[in-house]
């Protein structure tokens, strides 16, 4: 009874349809038979632990990608050139050359955006200036109100309607410049995927044999996704943000003095490092997490293929252990990952309310000398507030584009490998095709 299982284990194991470490790497004590059986099987490294090791998905990956492409990017400045790379290629597709109708959708969204940042800055102002003036007339005497109410109740209403109106045209030029810029992106995002399926059409036969098409497709999407990623980030988030904080910092230093600038740009600056610093922690925890989750993924299918190999050793405990690690590895980056989702929001939280208190207290003293008004104090913490909600995308921005990047690696780098055997024109310039007036053929 013993000797036939021996035959069948072995003939599985040599035929590769079984793993052979799902029957001889158990922790527990094995039995005679199961010692027997492991002393005549091959030796297998075991597959490794969470902790430790790559996997084959991983390896093979790995493989493929040094097969792919020989990168000539250094370890240490690979990130550097990568991101001007990126933007290099990014600016030929907004601003081609002798596309006139491009560069000047391009240059209309700009205008629609520089517009609507003037308008939104100049909202807490119009609101300020409706304070101050019902300000004033609740400090008028009741002889001068009465004959000026009607004056007075004009202009707050005045006041009031502009500044609905104002919001009103802010978001009108938003979506604006979505509209203008929505042609450009998508003309871009056809001219990168046309340009990388021409090119992988143009690679020699050597290339294609080394690098399998699955591995290629997964690449291509993963490229058109990346690209149109930082497209949209850079143009919709990085952009903007950065030109309302100029405008709000001008804004704030030729009306209130130089230290509110100072502050709103330290502020920004602070913000910014705590972020990126936090977001990199959290991309590592991120990666991990996803090695783990492949790992997992692949051990499971594994040992469901080799059911019955493990039944028929007694090996479910084992395999039930091996499995739960994976499990709890998830858990415990799951744990961090949240961790670092509060220490991000409490920090930048923190960081903002600082900048915002420093600068309301500054007008709260020009207010008390008599330098400033009431509505100046509206007017600082609705410009402050604004600048507020482009600042919260910043850890996601900044996510985004990281990840974009390491989309574009891969098919940048393609974009940048010559093929091995090149095209030569069959009909230079000048020269007359085959059995054309010149009557040239082949054998001639």
């Amino acid at each position: 009874m013993a000797s036939w299982r021996l035959v069948l284990a072995a003939a599985l194991v040599i035929a590769g349809a079984v793993t052979p470490e799902a029957m001889i790497m158990g922790r527990s004590a094995p039995s005679r038979r199961g010692m027997a059986l492991a002393r005549r099987l091959p030796r297998v490294r075991p597959v490794p632990e969470v902790g430790g090791g790559r996997s084959l998905h991983r390896l093979t990956a790995a493989k493929a990608k040094t097969a792919a492409s020989d990168s000539p990017v250094d370890a240490r400045t690979g990130e550097r050139e990568l991101s001007q790379l990126v933007l290099r290629q990014t600016w030929t597709y907004l601003w081609p050359r002798k596309d006139w109708k491009t560069r000047g959708l391009l240059l209309s969204s700009l205008f629609f955006l520089v517009v609507g940042k003037l308008l939104n800055v100049q909202v807490p102002f119009l609101l300020q200036r409706a304070i101050d003036r019902l300000n004033v007339d609740m400090g008028t005497s009741a002889v001068t109100a009465a004959a000026a109410g009607t004056a007075a109740a004009a202009t707050t209403a005045s006041l009031l309607l502009i500044y609905g109106m104002a919001r009103a045209f802010t978001v009108v030029c938003q979506e604006l410049k979505t509209v203008t810029f929505t042609q450009i992106s998508q003309r871009s995002l056809r001219s990168f995927a046309k340009q990388i399926f021409t090119h992988l059409h143009r690679l020699d036969s050597t290339f294609h044999q080394q690098n399998p098409s699955g591995l290629l497709s997964v690449a291509y999407v993963r490229g058109v996704r990346g690209f149109q990623t930082v497209l949209f980030q850079l143009v919709f988030a990085v952009v903007p943000t950065l030109i309302e904080l100029v405008i709000t910092s001008t804004v704030l230093a030729r009306s209130f003095g130089t230290k509110y600038m100072i502050a709103t740009v330290a502020t920004f600056l602070a913000y910014i490092t705590f972020t990126s610093y936090i977001t990199e922690w959290r991309m590592r925890i991120r990666r991990r997490l996803v090695e783990v989750d492949n790992d997992r993924n692949a051990y499971f299918v594994d040992s469901m293929a080799n059911s019955e190999t493990v039944k028929l050793f007694s090996n479910e405990e084992f395999e039930e252990e091996r499995f739960d690690s994976y499990l709890a590895g998830i858990q415990r980056l799951n744990l961090q990952n949240t961790y670092s989702i509060g220490v991000l929001n409490a920090g930048q939280a923190a960081i903002f309310s600082s900048g915002l208190t420093a600068i309301m207290y500054f007008t709260c003293q020009s207010v008390a000398a008599g330098t400033m008004s009431l509505g100046n104090i509206v007017a600082v913490n609705g410009l402050l507030l604004q600048l507020q909600q482009p600042f919260n995308f910043i850890g996601y921005t900044y996510q985004e584009i990281r990840q974009g990047l390491v989309d574009m690696r891969f098919m940048l780098e393609l974009l940048r490998k010559d093929p091995v055997v090149k095209d030569v024109d069959r009909h230079p310039q000048g020269a007359p095709a085959a059995g054309g007036p010149a009557g040239g053929t082949l054998g001639a």
